[in-house]
């Protein structure tokens, strides 16, 4: 990776207070100067297979 992340969290919720006490838990756990949070609306592909 390069640019502006330090680092990546992926994760799968499975809804929005899911992800919000995820967040909650994180911010609270760990000492954080920026947060950015990217959304995926529907799924088109969960794998990274490709067919042979």
């Amino acid at each position: 990776m390069s640019g502006d992340l330090d680092y990546l969290i992926r994760a799968r919720v499975a809804d929005m207070q899911d992800y919000d006490r995820l967040y909650q838990k994180l911010t609270n756990s760990v000492s954080l100067a920026d947060v950015s949070a990217s959304f995926v609306m529907e799924e088109i592909k969960d794998t990274t297979a490709l067919p042979l």
